[in-house]
């Protein structure tokens, strides 16, 4: 069972999708703001400017110090289409940036080429995309010149039971 409340929240897991503006947040101890840890490559926030490592301290003009990681998601995240304004700590000055809502997706499986001809596959979750995603980082590593694999599924929590075995097959 699934509350209503929690519902959105769930499905946005599934699709590893939302509609937001691509920055991924921290939240720091000492209520001083969220660092950004991830800017979305192709994201309006990438567009708009904001780096990693920005403190996030306002979203459209409220004062988001103290609140929960949860409360400022749903503050930033909205409708698509519609823009949102950011107020960012960046050495020490204040800026205000503004980035579209829309659809961002997240990534579920990333190769890299490691010495030795070693090819790394990262699985984040096995929700929508992971076997297209994976297969294809798979391919790419091959004609890079991977001899080896290594399938890294640390932390990942699981997911749909046919995109594994997609992935697997």
């Amino acid at each position: 069972y699934i509350s209503a409340k929690d519902y959105d929240a769930h499905r946005e897991q599934e699709e590893n999708a939302y509609v937001g503006v691509g920055i991924t947040i921290q939240q720091q101890g000492d209520d001083s703001g969220f660092l950004i840890v991830m800017v979305t490559d192709g994201s309006s926030a990438k567009e708009a400017g904001i780096e990693v490592n920005d403190l996030l301290i306002g979203v459209e003009d409220q004062d988001v110090r103290g609140m929960t990681t949860d409360e400022v998601g749903l503050l930033v995240k909205g409708e698509e289409g519609t823009k949102v304004s950011l107020t960012v700590l960046r050495k020490g000055e204040n800026l205000t940036l503004s980035g579209g809502r829309r659809r961002i997706e997240q990534p579920v499986a990333k190769g890299e080429l490691l010495e030795n001809g070693i090819g790394l596959v990262r699985i984040y979750n096995f929700d929508a995309r992971c076997a297209e995603e994976t297969i294809a980082a798979i391919e790419k590593l091959r004609t890079d010149g991977a001899k080896k694999l290594i399938l890294d599924v640390r932390n990942n929590p699981g997911g749909f039971a046919e995109e594994l075995v997609k992935t697997l097959d």
